[in-house]
């Protein structure tokens, strides 16, 4: 029987022959969830940067859609958090959900949060909405632009100012005032765990 820490080496490291190999061992390998990861396999190798393995778990019928079990976040929130473009984009063409319910659940947030210039341009051409607001615990009227300024990517903040103000350069001012309008009133960035 292969044990939880060899199932975690294998996604880890990518190895995709040992991850074939333990699926034709053991089929019901991958049945239990991963406790550490919220969600299943695919939230898990979401987490490292092995397309490989992604693409072969798909192969194998697992769902790269699936919500979590904690968050209800999908598996391209993960990779977007972790800076995987080639993941994500790979997701994308998988035609996962963007869901934007709740900020933990909305990839755009997670690539501003991981600092992904190219993972947030990537997802507003797939049309994400980047002007959803979110009032939670740790924010109040927080839109993509102002989330960006608040973690300090304001080359994020202005690509996303711009691509909402669509070329129109006063709308797009207004739209970066109004963000550090609601950064300034959030006052010091309040800090949360986030759970992978």
């Amino acid at each position: 029987m292969v044990t939880l820490p060899e199932i975690n080496k294998i996604f880890r490291t990518g190895d995709v022959g040992a991850l074939r190999e333990l699926l034709r061992v053991n089929k019901k390998a991958l049945d239990r969830r991963p406790a550490f990861a919220g969600g299943n396999w695919m939230h898990y190798a979401a987490s490292h940067p092995h397309l490989d393995t992604i693409e072969y778990l798909v192969s194998m019928g697992f769902d790269p859609d699936e919500p979590g079990y904690l968050h209800q976040d999908r598996p391209i929130v993960i990779a977007a958090r972790r800076g995987h473009l080639d993941i994500v984009r790979f997701f994308l063409d998988q035609e996962c959900t963007l869901d934007s319910d709740a900020a933990v659940r909305n990839p755009l947030f997670s690539a501003v949060y991981g600092g992904s210039s190219d993972i947030v341009r990537l997802l507003l051409a797939h049309g994400i909405d980047a002007t959803v607001r979110y009032n939670t615990d740790t924010m109040d009227n927080m839109d993509a632009t102002a989330f960006a300024l608040r973690h300090g990517h304001t080359d994020i903040a202005n690509m996303i100012a711009e691509h909402i103000a669509d070329g129109d350069q006063a709308k797009k001012d207004a739209l970066l005032d109004e963000a550090r309008g609601v950064v300034e009133e959030e006052g010091p960035l309040k800090l949360v765990r986030i759970v992978e």
